[in-house]
């Protein structure tokens, strides 16, 4: 899982370190799987980041706080002809006081 640089200054290259996280964390739980199925699941990671990044937009979490938004994220793996989509669950959880 290498991210290499053609171009010094690239956009690209800013717009790929957005998938970093993702990077570290299946290196970190899945270190043990082949590459193509730490890429695969990397892909799949990124589009959780997105998810995520999307609530920094005010109107994006008053969407989903009144309801009238939901986030899906979706993963076409063109070579199995397959397209998964699926919610992002953040796991809210009710205030606990100890």
């Amino acid at each position: 899982m290498e991210f290499v640089s053609l171009l010094a200054n690239d956009f690209i290259d800013d717009w790929v370190k957005i998938g970093l996280p993702a990077k570290a964390k299946v290196k970190a739980e899945f270190g043990h799987l082949a590459e193509e199925e730490k890429l695969e699941i990397c892909e799949r990671e990124v589009v959780n980041l997105s998810l995520i990044n999307l609530l920094t937009y005010p109107y994006v979490r008053a969407g989903l706080a009144n309801k009238t938004l939901q986030l899906m994220g979706g993963y076409n793996d063109f070579v199995k002809g397959t397209f998964c989509l699926w919610e992002l669950n953040f796991g809210m959880k009710s205030l606990l006081f100890v």
